[in-house]
């Protein structure tokens, strides 16, 4: 009894030790703003080089009731696992199809900056509560954004 209760107990430290981490670098002592103000681009300020499509897999494995998981990458080349974790997923893994998406469609034009516009098309497959796997399609507009120098030369 005594080894059922110790493991339930650190199965639930674990967990709590889980959610309260987060993935955000902090120097002690330095507030950061919640949100960094930037000015819009204007239409001389960047080039669109093409519409460009790209696509991303992530699935999502739990191991319920007890609150272990792992998600899985596909789509950034080779398959690429996440490992496990403890807690409770939610849907990351559509956040992780998401974003493999938009890293594949960006691969494909190495001189762009980020994606305009992106559309997103989205395929989920569920097993109950032990499975999901999204698969992500985007479509958006490769844009390329001018250097200082380059910006300097049209003036």
């Amino acid at each position: 009894m005594r080894i059922v209760a110790t493991l339930f107990l650190s199965m639930i430290i674990m967990t709590l030790a889980g959610c309260s981490t987060t993935h955000q670098a902090r120097i002690p002592g330095v507030v950061y703003p919640d949100e960094l103000a930037l000015e819009p681009l204007t239409r001389d300020q960047y080039v669109v080089l093409g519409t460009v499509e790209g696509r991303g897999v992530a699935s999502y494995t739990g191991l319920w009731p007890i609150p272990i998981f792992w998600f899985d990458d596909e789509g950034k080349g080779a398959k690429t696992s996440s490992g496990w974790k403890i807690g409770f997923g939610g849907n990351i893994e559509k956040n992780r199809a998401k974003a493999a998406a938009v890293y594949n469609a960006l691969q494909k034009v190495p001189e762009a900056d980020l994606l305009l516009e992106p559309r997103f098309q989205l395929t989920v497959h569920t097993r109950g509560i032990w499975y999901s796997r999204v698969e992500a399609i985007v479509i958006g507009k490769a844009v390329r954004i001018k250097t200082d120098e380059e910006l300097a030369g049209q003036g």
